[in-house]
């Protein structure tokens, strides 16, 4: 089984702009839920904040038994000493025997509620998904706030 937790996940500038419009509204916490969480089996190029999303659902990934879960990100956790955001697990497993389509995946991407890019990262080592049995589960952490202690006052 093999385990990915974002490390430095990069947000989309479309879902950038909507999340700072959505501080507007009285509940913006629903960004995302609704949308799908997708897997990547190939890395768009060129890669940035402004990579269309057209060009990750071009390689998205269709591993045998493959389906993209719901986004059902929770909002507000704790996500360590001084930062909170959101997070989703989702897990991935072949079960079909023997597998038929064999996938290398190389990261992950989110489409919000409205079908947008919100954010995507790329792995720092690929995981291949090829026969019965392999399994990826993938801890989704979304940094969405940090707080900074003042220097000199208790944490």
């Amino acid at each position: 089984m093999e385990v990915r937790t974002s490390a430095a996940p990069v947000y989309s500038e479309v879902f950038a702009k909507l999340v700072s419009a959505s501080w507007k509204l009285a509940a913006p916490g629903a960004v995302i839920t609704g949308g799908t969480v997708n897997l990547l089996k190939g890395t768009p190029d060129p890669l940035s904040p402004k990579t269309d999303l057209a060009d990750f659902t071009a390689l998205e990934a269709d591993f045998t038994d493959y389906v993209a879960p719901a986004a059902a990100l929770l909002v507000n956790v704790n996500l360590g000493q001084n930062v909170e955001g959101a997070t989703q697990t989702a897990v991935f497993t072949m079960t079909t025997d023997p597998a038929v389509t064999a996938n290398t995946i190389t990261g992950y991407y989110v489409v919000d509620a409205v079908g947008n890019l919100a954010v995507y990262e790329i792995f720092e080592v690929p995981v291949q998904m090829a026969e019965y049995g392999d399994q990826l589960v993938l801890v989704i952490q979304l940094p969405v706030q940090s707080y900074q202690t003042p220097t000199g006052l208790p944490a």
